[in-house]
Formats: C-alpha cells, structure tokens, sequence
C-alpha cells in the first residue's frame, strides 16, 4: 500500500521517549522485517498507529543496520499503520510506508523501484498488495480512468473485506466521490459488520441526500417544456425589485430566457459570451435575457463589477436567499437556464448551452422573431 502524502506532523508530534511492546503471547504477535538497498544504514524506523489523535502513538522503534531492520510487538485487532525511515524525529526527508498491522510475519521490499516499498506476507497485506498492483495496471492501460470506471473496480475489493480494516480503509479512501447507491450499500455493509456510529451518521446522510433530490426532481417536472413558468424575484443592479413576470410581460418581449447562474461558478462564466452572442443577435427581436444571480451578500460588489466587465447588457437580478428561488425550477446545479414564450408563459425549452440558445432562436424566428 503506497502513502501519497508523507504527514510529517505525524512524526513531529510522536512522543520522545520510544518504548518497544513488550509480547506477553505468540498468537498475537507480529514482526516487520523491512529491506531495501535505499534503507539506509544508521536511520532511525518508526512504527506509528494511524489514529484521529493530536497524539500519534509510536509503537516501536529501531535503527536500520546492513540496509534493513526488525519492528515487533502484540497486536489484537489488525489496524493501519506507517513505518517512517529518517535521520530523526525532526527530519525533513522521511521514507513513509503504509501497512496493515496484523499477527505474523510482515516483509517490507522496494517495488519496481528503490522509491517504492510495499508490505507482504500476511493475508491482509498481501490482499492490499493485490489491489495496489491492480489499481497500478489500470491506470497504466488507461491513464484518464473516470470514476464511472473506477469505483466498480473498486468495490468488489471492499465488498470483500467489509468485515476487518482493508475494506473500512478503501472505503474511507474512496466514498467520498462515490455515487451515491455504491455508498449506500457498502456503508450499510460496514455498519452490519462494525456496529459503529459514523457509518449510521453516513447512511442517513445518503439518505437525506437522496430523499432531497427526489424532491427537487419531482420539482423539475412542474418546469419542463410545456409547462408554465413560475414568477420569481430579485434585487437589481439599481436596488430595486424586478419580478420575471414584469419582464416577460414588459412589450414588446416576445421570449424571455431566465438563467441561473453566480459569479464563483466556472462553467456559468463560459456561458457569457454565447449569451452575449445570442443577445446581440436577437434584442432588437424580442428577445430578453433575465439573469438571476444566486451570490451571497457579501459578493455583491463582485456581481456588480463582473457584469459591467463581461458587458451583460440585459437584465440582472440578485437573490442572495437563493433556495426557494431556484427550488421553484427544481434547480440542482448551475449553470441553468429556462427559455419562455411570453405570448403563452409557457417553458419551451430548457439548458440550452453554447450554442444551443442562438440555434433555438434561429430555429424560432421563421416563425416569431
């Protein structure tokens, strides 16, 4: 198992005076026999239990002599670890190698080259060890590997070792982007085999999510094209308020394109210049762009100042309380939009990015426009 970051505040923090465990029996006992040509002679190697702690426990600790060492001691429940290699506790340069503590005999060796070290030798480190290479040979046979690609290949692996510290370990590492019926099961999983509180906290909280975009999809389907638009309001760039109907209604606007949007949202801001293409193009037609920002107060200024440097001519709205707003289109993300007949009030198309706004309203003015 290969650490990516070295956590020197680890071995900063650990505690000054090392003592050896002592083995009171030999069923729990565990040995680390670590060799390499870059173990070099004279470091000092620590063993160190990965806990939530300021204090991070350091469980044994030797001196590397012809280019390897020995770490023993008793271990109940198997848990993850490291073993640093360096010139001290203070050192800036530290070798780090994450491991499975677990009753047997543990063998660190350099793989593939002298800057990488795995653990073998007992059946949860050598489980490691096999999805470390598989995760290697995946990423080597296709380099952009997605997460749609990724978390099935992953998750056989947890699925398996759901019951001892391999499978808590790959889960922790990579819920996080997990979609969310993946999550669902494997934490259920975990808390049958664990009992323990944060995979309950975790489960409610998938289910909260899931529950919350059920929601808002059933809110979407009241806006879909056909439907009638839903009036909405905001603060203008002038100060006052500016409802969407008195835009829609205004004469003279014959399609009204309401679009959510903010100014810390990347893809939102490379939305503007086909905004500004399809405005220019179409203005002087009947066609109307309501623009509702969902920053905070504290960036108004920022809203303000983004819109005079893009040159958003048409009109801009504010809603700094911006849930109820944007939950009346069933809005989950941003950049959205929403594309109005104001001859009707009806929704006639909806997301229409890039291009696909000016290829809309080209498509509309053989008819309207």
């Amino acid at each position: 198992m290969r650490k990516k970051s070295i956590l020197m505040a680890a071995l900063v923090m650990a505690v000054a005076n090392l003592m050896s465990c002592t083995v009171v029996g030999q069923e729990n006992k565990f040995t680390i026999t670590g060799k390499a040509s870059n173990f070099a002679d004279g470091k000092k190697v620590y063993l160190i239990k990965s806990v939530e702690s300021q204090e991070i426990p350091v469980v044994d600790s030797t001196v590397v002599r012809n280019h390897s060492f020995v770490l023993e001691g008793q271990v109940g429940t198997p848990y993850i670890a490291v073993v640093g290699i360096a010139d001290s506790l203070m050192a800036q340069e530290v070798t780090v190698i994450e491991l499975i503590v677990e009753p047997g005999n543990i063998q660190i060796e350099a793989w593939g080259d002298d800057k990488h070290h795995v653990a073998t030798g007992t059946p949860l480190n050598n489980a490691s060890m096999q999805f470390s290479q598989a995760v290697d040979s995946l990423f080597r046979s296709n380099p952009s590997v997605r997460p749609e690609t990724l978390y099935p290949f992953v998750y056989p692996y947890i699925k398996r070792n759901v019951g001892n510290v391999l499978g808590i370990y790959l889960f922790e590492r990579y819920e996080a982007s997990m979609f969310d019926e993946m999550r669902l099961e494997l934490a259920n999983d975990l808390y049958t085999a664990h009992k323990e509180e944060k995979y309950a906290d975790l489960i409610a909280k998938i289910q909260k999510k899931k529950e919350r975009e059920r929601q808002m999809a059933e809110l979407a389907k009241a806006v879909q094209p056909g439907n009638p638009y839903k009036n909405i309001s905001g603060e203008s760039t002038d100060g006052n308020e500016l409802s969407l109907e008195s835009v829609i209604e205004r004469k003279g606007n014959r399609y009204v394109l309401l679009e959510f949007w903010a100014t810390w949202c990347g893809p939102c801001m490379k939305e503007v210049p086909y905004l500004k293409e399809a405005y220019t193009k179409f203005r002087g037609k009947g066609f109307e762009i309501y623009s509702m920002s969902i920053d905070q107060e504290k960036e108004k200024n920022k809203w303000v100042q983004t819109i005079q440097e893009k040159g958003m001519e048409w009109t801009n709205v504010l809603r700094t309380d911006a849930k109820n707003t944007t939950e009346a289109y069933g809005v989950q993300g941003i950049p959205a939009n929403f594309l109005i007949d104001c001859s009707t009030g009806q929704i006639i198309a909806t997301n229409l990015r890039g291009n696909a706004l000016t290829m809309k309203l080209e498509e509309l003015t053989g008819k309207e426009l």
